[in-house]
């Protein structure tokens, strides 16, 4: 599930990009996920708004398959874990992760992340402005200012993609992996959120999520 084809390398950490859009750092057995947006597909039913239930099943049983995997004993999250006021889905996530005794949860909080904190304490999730791995890689769900330049910041909130040219004119927009300079920006591991097209960089390298593979490139 975790591509060791094209790896990216900080300070001697290996990070590995998942085809499902979740990031494995074998070293610190951890599995980072942006952007889940639990909770979303019911509000906008509370609207009126007609979206599939399976959706939350789905969101679910990927993390699950990703935890199984990896084997990780820290599940990541960069920022909107709940996309909403509380609604029902809730109560399915946090059955969801007293099946993960195991397993640490930890959230660096993002703006959709307006529950009160006491929900977050109940189900076992760890709540943060941000999460430091080590003394080289931050995580946190915005993408910083400037920063230190010896630590690499993995962010999420902007949910790229990047539009990938064919023979015969064909083009087709795909979440990514972003990283530029000392930044790695995450594509939204939930399914059931938007997209932001990127506009490429001189420099920029993205790792494309891709059927069974992960696709490099570099912008020129």
């Amino acid at each position: 599930m975790w591509s060791g084809e094209h790896p990216l390398i900080w300070k001697d950490t290996e990070l590995r990009f998942g085809i499902d859009k979740s990031l494995f750092i074998p070293a610190l057995k951890t599995l980072v996920l942006a952007d889940v947006h639990l909770g979303k597909a019911a509000h906008f039913r509370k609207e009126g708004i007609p979206v599939p239930q399976d959706l939350l099943f789905e969101n679910l049983g990927r993390i699950e398959t990703a935890l199984s995997l990896s084997g990780a004993k820290t599940l990541l999250f960069v920022g909107d874990l709940f996309h909403s006021d509380l609604n029902y889905e809730w109560t399915y996530f946090e059955k969801f992760r007293a099946h993960f005794a195991g397993v640490d949860f930890v959230l660096t909080r993002g703006n959709h992340d307006i529950l009160d904190e006491e929900h977050y304490v109940r189900a076992g999730v760890e709540l943060t402005e941000s999460c430091p791995l080590g003394e080289n890689i931050e995580v946190l769900h915005d993408m910083p200012g400037e920063g230190n330049p010896e630590v690499l910041y993995i962010c999420g909130h902007v949910h790229p993609s990047v539009r990938l040219r064919g023979r015969g004119r064909q083009a087709l927009a795909l979440p990514c992996f972003r990283w530029r300079e000392n930044k790695l920006l995450m594509p939204a591991f939930g399914a059931f959120t938007g997209r932001y097209s990127e506009k490429p960089q001189a420099g920029d390298r993205y790792f494309v999520p891709v059927a069974d593979k992960i696709v490099f490139f570099a912008a020129s």
